[in-house]
């Protein structure tokens, strides 16, 4: 999610696999 890319965790509140796919 590019959004989520963002803050890491702005749009989704599910940063546990959001956080690991940015990274």
């Amino acid at each position: 999610y590019t959004k989520v890319s963002i803050g890491g965790m702005t749009k989704l509140s599910r940063p546990a696999w959001c956080s690991s796919v940015t990274n």
